[in-house]
């Protein structure tokens, strides 16, 4: 199968597997089968499942759960400088800076900021903020066009360069459609030069795997962190949230990920 191919699969099939639409199937056959059918009570109790589930991933536990021995794997590189990272002297000799894409939208109408994802902004903020303790670094950025987009590497050239970073220190990758050809791709770049990889907190295992298959020693930076462990829960964490399902989604991403490239010897 071509690699277009194998792609295209990937991204339509894996989403079925994601919390809410696979709560939306169990419930659709559940209504289907009490609807339509005499297999009534095999619909009752798809619809039962749905609903406990829905539930379950709607409050910050489970997800929580799932999600929180991704993120924790990396420490931030640091909080306040440079010189406060126990990898302060391997990443102070890092001669680039490499911020991996998120997602993007085209929308014309929209800012540079507003078009890039939570994801890709967290990352691009945080890609800058080291590159100011760096300066001497290049300032890499990388994704490419998905489905009719614009390359996300454009747009986070655009926010980087608003943010204070020279226009000649900024690299853009434009060719990668997933983190496995990025690791590809920018391992052909930055050849055997130290570099810092900066990417969202849940996807650093995966990338950094990724990049040690290439023979690479990325030295890692995560950003946009979800689990925030706040020492106390407000009136909002006794209700279902829509932002403990995208917790239970991303986590999920990331395991498919990291399946998908373990069986087929890619981490």
């Amino acid at each position: 199968m071509a690699m277009d191919s194998v792609f295209m699969l990937k991204k339509v099939v894996s989403p079925l597997l994601f919390p809410l639409p696979l709560v939306v199937l169990i419930l659709t056959i559940g209504a289907i089968l009490i609807l339509v059918s005499r297999r009534r009570h095999a619909g009752k109790f798809f619809v039962i499942t749905g609903t406990l589930l829905l539930l379950a991933l709607s409050y910050p536990f489970l997800p929580n759960l799932l999600l929180k021995p991704l993120e924790r794997q990396y420490r931030p590189l640091f909080k306040v400088s440079l010189k406060d990272s126990p990898l302060f002297l391997t990443a102070s000799k890092a001669k680039w800076v490499v911020v991996l894409g998120g997602g993007v939208s085209s929308d014309p109408w929209l800012s540079p900021t507003s078009q890039l994802s939570e994801s890709s902004l967290a990352r691009v903020v945080e890609g800058v903020r080291i590159h100011r303790e760096l300066p001497q670094s290049r300032f890499l950025v990388s994704g490419g066009a998905l489905f009719g987009n614009r390359p996300e590497s454009e747009v986070m050239a655009q926010v980087a360069k608003s943010l204070g970073v020279p226009e000649r220190s900024i690299v853009e990758e434009k060719k990668s459609p997933d983190t496995e050809n990025q690791a590809l791709i920018i391992g052909r770049t930055v050849k055997n030069d130290e570099f810092i990889l900066v990417t969202s907190a849940s996807h650093m295992p995966r990338a950094m795997a990724l990049f040690v298959k290439q023979g690479k020693k990325p030295i890692p930076a995560p950003a946009g962190y979800l689990v925030k462990e706040d020492g106390g829960t407000g009136p909002r964490g006794w209700f279902p949230s829509p932002a403990a399902l995208e917790k239970a989604e991303r986590g999920v991403y990331e395991y498919i990920g990291i399946t998908w490239g373990r069986l087929r010897g890619k981490q």
